[in-house]
């Protein structure tokens, strides 16, 4: 289990984490969600070693990773910032690079991948196709066998045959592993059926961290006239979101009231699901 209490990071006197509470779980797929520069990458960052210059504690199936690093062969990460270590090397020599680093890498499992993938093991890094080279980082991170797989982007540049074949062998490996998963993605059409858990991230501080279960159940839309609206306690929590002619639409994350579902069954306002897309695009616009 990775565990972070209150962790916050700052540069440059602005602060990129906010005193951010987590745990992953073993065996959980988690999606990482948010705009840009809201603080994923540097999350995903801190929790692999890379920030030693934060507040709070991290602890790796209770290790601090900055106090004992080698907790971290238990992590491996597919991230796009890290292609440019290994553009000048082939395919080849990089798989093997990773194999010494992962004591379980699985080099024939990899070797599957690459030619499932069409990616030519003899060519250098630097002149394959943005698509491929991300499935070279994704394939590495499957064959490590660590315990943690974190994926930043993983389907960056990939054409949508490739994207839904990364997606079948990831959860083959998950049923076949079970690792834990963090996924951090703008795709979330995509992955929205893949998570367990979703944690959204905006302007560094948690909103929401749930399963996506509870997730389901909590985002919702609420459409009506204003003023039948306003009857709502909820509503000084919810956002509208549009105004069209005399209906108007909120969107809203939590538990209803008993008093408020008795206004909406009396007064005929629409309540119904939002899918998990459509709510982070609505909330975070």
């Amino acid at each position: 289990m990775i565990s972070l209490n209150n962790i916050s990071v700052s540069f440059k006197q602005n602060q990129t984490l906010k005193n951010i509470s987590l745990n992953f779980e073993q065996g959980q797929i988690y999606g990482i969600l948010g705009r840009n520069g809201q603080g994923k990458t540097t999350l995903l960052n801190t929790i692999t070693g890379g920030i030693p210059n934060h507040t709070g504690t991290i602890e790796i199936d209770g290790i601090d990773p900055y106090n004992k690093p080698t907790v971290l062969s238990e992590i491996c990460v597919a991230r796009e910032e890290l292609i440019p270590l290994y553009t000048e090397s082939t395919v080849q020599h990089t798989l093997k690079a990773f194999a010494l680093i992962y004591p379980k890498f699985d080099m024939d499992f990899a070797q599957t991948l690459i030619n499932k993938f069409d990616i030519p093991l003899n060519k250098r890094i630097i002149t394959l196709s943005r698509g491929l080279q991300t499935m070279v980082m994704n394939i590495i991170c499957l064959a490590s066998r660590a315990n943690v797989l974190i994926f930043d982007e993983p389907t960056t540049g990939l054409d949508a045959t490739n994207r839904a074949m990364f997606y079948t062998i990831l959860l083959q490996h998950f049923t076949d592993y079970n690792p834990t998963i963090i996924i951090a993605t703008h795709q979330i059409d995509e992955t929205e059926n893949i998570f367990n858990n979703v944690v959204i991230i905006e302007k560094g501080e948690i909103t929401i961290n749930t399963t996506l279960e509870e997730f389901q159940t909590k985002a919702l839309i609420l459409r009506g006239d204003e003023k039948s609206l306003l009857n709502l306690s909820l509503i000084q929590q919810a956002k509208k979101i549009q105004s069209l002619g005399s209906k108007i639409t909120y969107i809203y994350y939590g538990d209803i009231s008993i008093p408020d579902m008795d206004i909406i069954e009396s007064y005929d306002i629409e309540c119904e699901a939002i899918g998990l897309q459509n709510f982070f695009v609505e909330m975070t616009r």
